[in-house]
């Protein structure tokens, strides 16, 4: 676990912010929140329904329409991902962000909608660090904004959204995890 990498444990957690409802980041929610009852799940208010289960996510809605698109071996592959996506629990949030804010000392939400309509990133003040989630990939050795994955539903992320913050670093998922932005 990455967490032991800084000497940290799960107990210690006190919050669990979701960049996006996606199954890689809300996947083990509901048994983080089972195990460990104090953590405070934080998510968009945009998208609360998708991670608590009211709505389906925008991926399943997504996988199921493309896989009406296949046949042969495709289809049936892209029928077990569906039937996976299906078994991610849903999770009840906590604590519903409608605006940009602290989340936590020294760490701040910020809106950057486009890989999802209410996708969020993370800015922490004091290493001016920004954790940008999926709104950002690099391809090509290049930023590039991440492409919306579901269609017409969302729209890219405006860059400016994210370089408005003068942040040392940079660490995205879609891609390699850090890059220097400016030298300190």
């Amino acid at each position: 676990m990455e967490l032991a990498l800084i000497g940290c444990t799960f107990s210690e957690v006190i919050k669990r912010i979701v960049f996006h409802p996606d199954h890689v980041h809300r996947g083990s929610l509901k048994a983080i929140k089972h195990r460990y009852g104090h953590v405070e799940i934080i998510a968009s208010a945009s998208e609360t329904a998708y991670s608590n289960g009211t709505k389906p996510t925008l991926r399943l809605v997504q996988a199921d329409a493309f896989n009406q698109t296949l046949s042969g071996p495709s289809r049936e592959f892209g029928g077990k991902f569906s039937a996976y996506l299906r078994t991610i629990e849903p999770c009840p949030v906590d604590t519903e962000l409608t605006k940009e804010g602290d989340v936590a000392e020294g760490v701040r939400a910020i809106f950057t909608s486009g890989h999802t309509p209410g996708h969020i990133s993370l800015y922490l003040e004091e290493n001016r660090i920004l954790l940008a989630g999926d709104a950002l990939a690099i391809e090509d050795g290049n930023f590039v904004t991440a492409k919306p994955p579901y269609g017409t539903i969302a729209k890219k992320t405006d860059l400016r959204l994210i370089l408005r913050f003068k942040a040392f670093r940079l660490i995205i998922v879609l891609g390699p995890w850090i890059l220097l932005l400016r030298k300190r």
